[in-house]
């Protein structure tokens, strides 16, 4: 199959505005995967899609993000990709 027909089920949700949250709060990925309590390799793999967010973890993600809203839940966590 070539490349440009390949689709990958990981790359479903668009995390990009979870990132920018990130780095507006805590300056680097890396900072955040310490106090989050992961490598900061197991947080790209989450923002990339490669890992599943576990409610667990969506939960500790708002707390440390100070993100209650649920609208903004759904914007930073379950923003579907374009098909663009």
């Amino acid at each position: 199959m070539p490349a440009e027909e390949r689709t990958f089920p990981y790359a479903k949700y668009d995390h990009s505005k979870l990132h920018g949250k990130i780095i507006e709060k805590f300056g680097s990925i890396d900072r955040f995967a310490d106090v989050f309590g992961v490598s900061g390799n197991a947080v790209r793999n989450l923002l990339k899609g490669r890992t599943d967010w576990s409610r667990r973890n969506i939960d500790r993600a708002c707390e440390l993000l100070d993100v209650n809203n649920p609208y903004e839940v759904h914007l930073l966590f379950f923003s579907l990709k374009s098909s663009q």
